[in-house]
């Protein structure tokens, strides 16, 4: 049991269609296409705080969880 891993699930919101603040567009069409096609297989996707990852394990800056299914 000393190897066990407590994980936990939870949904957010990570995109929105429409235009993002640097002037790209996302489009309803991307979003679903992204829901059915992703695979965490093929590339694994981290939850970060912030874009700046610490080399610290037990920083608060480090990776949060992966994203393992992603939904419209």
């Amino acid at each position: 049991m000393a190897n066990e891993k407590k994980t936990s699930r939870k949904k957010f919101r990570v995109a929105v269609s429409g235009s993002t603040v640097d002037g790209r567009e996302i489009s309803p069409v991307h979003l679903r296409e992204a829901a059915e096609n992703f695979n965490p297989d093929v590339y694994a996707a981290r939850v970060n705080v912030e874009h700046y990852l610490s080399p610290c394990p037990s920083s608060e800056f480090s990776a949060m969880g992966d994203v393992t299914a992603l939904s419209t």
